[in-house]
């Protein structure tokens, strides 16, 4: 979504163990910060499980 207060485009994580903010100036630049997260926190989990 648009922050207008931060103009910046802004992503609220569901997957990470913890609150997840991400702001960014462009949509691409979002959707690469996205996939880093998403794949940190696979990882992550995806070693505690096994």
């Amino acid at each position: 979504m648009w922050s207008t207060w931060h103009r910046t485009f802004t992503a609220f994580s569901y997957f990470a163990p913890v609150p997840l903010v991400l702001d960014e100036p462009t949509p691409d630049a979002l959707i690469t910060r996205m996939r880093q997260a998403e794949l940190h926190y696979s990882t992550r989990t995806h070693g505690r499980r096994f």
